[in-house]
Parts: C-alpha cells; structure tokens; sequence
C-alpha cells in the first residue's frame, strides 16, 4: 500500500503560553504526525543555553472524539522513545528555520544573545522499532472504517509561558496510508462485517501521580488503565530511584526483580539503548522502563483486565526528596468501540 509523507491540517492557537490543538484529517491510516516547531529565545550571553523540548511541549493529549487517549508529558514520551532508539528521539537544531533548510545565525545585541532553534517531535502510532511490518503496523490509527463511519482525532499540547522565548511557529507532517479500521466481526469469507460496530485498537498512554513517604510503597489504584499493559515507565525523583519491584495479579507474580537485573532483561530484548544524559528525573538513573511486551508478538503483554486486583509493589533507593511525588506512565492496549454510525 502507498504511503503518503505531505503537510498535515493547519495548528490552532499557537503561542506561547498557549494550549494548541491539531485536528486530523479524517480518512488516512496514521502511522506518525511529526511537528516541527521553531523557537526565537533571547538570554544573557553569558551562559547561555539553547531552549528544550520542555520550552517547546510541556503536557500533551491525544484525544478520540474529545476524549483523552493518551496523556503524557513530551520529555517523557521522548524518554520512552529513546528507550526503543536514538533515531527516535526529537531533533533540535540550532540556527535553522522553520523551513529546516534557511540558516539563521544568531545575533548579539549588547549581553544578550538571540537564536532561532527548530524542533522535530514525533508521535508514533505504528511502532517502527519492531522487527517485522505486520508487528509495526498493529497499533496504528485508522480514521475511516469500511462501514463509511469515521472517528475525530485531535492533539492537543501546551507550549508553556517562558519570557525568554517569543517568535513560535509550529506546523505538522504526516505519514499516511489509507488502510481502513477493523469491525467486530467479519464474515465467513475473511471481509469485515460491515454491519457489527466499527472498533479502534489503540494504544493508550496513562500518567499516574503518586505521593510516598518512605522507600517502600504500592501502586493498586490504576485510575483509568485498562485493557492489555504493555509497559509502565517509572519517573523517580532525583535519587529517589527505584531499586526493585514486584508486579502482581490477583497475588500471582508476574515480575520480582531489581531495576538493574529489570534494565538487564530490556537490553537483551533491545529495547534499553543507551540514551543522552538528560537532567533528573529523566536520566537514565532514575527512569526504569517495565517493558512487559518485549517481543516481536504483539500479544505479548499483561492481560490487566483479567485481574481483579493488579499491585506494582515499589522500592526506592531513598525518599529524600522535598516534593515526594513519582509519574508512571503506563501503555497500555485496549479496543474501543465507536458510536453507531448515524
């Protein structure tokens, strides 16, 4: 099947300070939308640093018919990425336009210091890293289902208030085919039942909050996560990391480890590159990635919706810090079920 790499629809309410959103085009089968966004921030000349992918997305949403899917900030996703491949990770570039071909040089006005930076920020949908098509094409997202029916797909982000940084612009690119979605059934002859509901497989991304005290704690309520789990990302603190864990369902060990024997089982599944050191909580130090779906089998993950009751006991190397809040990010795969078309 063709695919297709070409400008996406147009970015409302860019600015900075400002929650923009990017609605998608209904019909395509969406495999990656990448935005591109270019940065002006002016700053004392001396000590001088660029502007981050934290200046450029802080929190960001994709929605399904206005309701969140995945909610996740940019540097942890980012992280997550890195964690598959470097060649995943966002892109800045210093002293290049929006056009990612026209130079632009800084300019030094008295002790102030001026320059352009661009960003290049992906959002997947299917997952390259995997090793064959049909495992990296499972988790896309298709907008048009044989049936004629069609679902609406937003990105929203926040680019946050920063008095150093002026002069934003962001546009989109996509990379499309036009594989339609699947129904919940499908016919004797193979062809899908067109008349049964129209259903998007959908990875979902989950960020949950939680205070502790001390070294040892649980995660048991979930929130919203359900489905199949495929990973839970960990975001300690500033040496605050985590040191071992143990995740049950219904009391039934699933993994009893230590980060390090945890990050040694990712590598030799290739999935912990080494990544850039980044500044805590997002070095490698202090994010462990649970990789539950390691392997090629796209249904290599943890049936979370079969339990009852699903417990990731943690225990951290110290709980020094002064605001003791950890993220986790957990993927995980569900089926929604779309309104009958009308």
């Amino acid at each position: 099947m063709e695919k297709i790499l070409q400008p996406s629809t147009g970015i409302d309410n860019v600015g900075v300070g400002n929650q923009w959103t990017h609605n998608l085009r209904k019909g395509p089968f969406y495999h990656h939308v990448t935005y591109i966004g270019t940065l002006t921030k002016t700053a004392a000349t001396a000590g001088f640093t660029s502007p981050t992918l934290a200046d450029f997305i802080s929190l960001l949403e994709v929605r399904v018919n206005t309701e969140a899917r995945r909610v996740i900030q940019a540097i942890e996703l980012d992280t997550i990425q890195q964690a598959w491949g470097s060649i995943y990770a966002a892109v800045a570039t210093d002293g290049i336009a929006n056009d990612l071909i026209t130079a632009v040089a800084d300019v030094v006005n008295g002790a102030n210091t001026t320059r352009v930076t661009t960003f290049q920020f992906t959002i997947y949908f299917t997952e390259p890293w995997r090793n064959s098509y049909v495992a990296q094409r499972f988790f896309g997202l298709p907008t048009l289902w044989p049936s004629g029916q069609t679902v609406d797909i937003q990105v929203a982000a926040k680019t946050p208030a920063n008095a150093l940084i002026t002069n934003i612009v962001i546009r989109a690119e996509e990379f499309i085919d036009f594989a339609k979605g699947p129904h919940l059934k499908t016919l004797a002859n193979g062809q899908p039942d067109t008349t049964s509901p129209a259903i998007l497989p959908m990875v979902n991304f989950w960020r949950l909050n939680k205070n502790y005290s001390g070294t040892d704690f649980s995660i048991t309520d979930w929130g919203s996560v359900g489905g199949k789990l495929q990973q839970v990302s960990i975001f300690g603190q500033a040496n605050d990391f985590l040191t071992k864990f143990k995740l049950l369902g219904d009391n039934i060990v699933k993994r009893d480890t230590t980060k390090a024997r945890n990050d040694q089982l990712n590598v030799t599944y290739e999935f912990d590159y080494p990544i850039p050191t980044l500044t805590a909580p997002y070095d490698k130090a202090n994010v462990t990635h649970i990789a539950l779906d390691v392997s090629d089998d796209v249904t290599d993950w943890f049936q979370f919706d079969q339990y009852k009751n699903v417990e990731l006991a943690l225990t951290l190397n110290q709980a020094a810090a002064a605001n003791k809040v950890l993220y986790a990010i957990v993927q995980a795969y569900d089926v929604i079920q779309l309104p009958a078309k009308a």
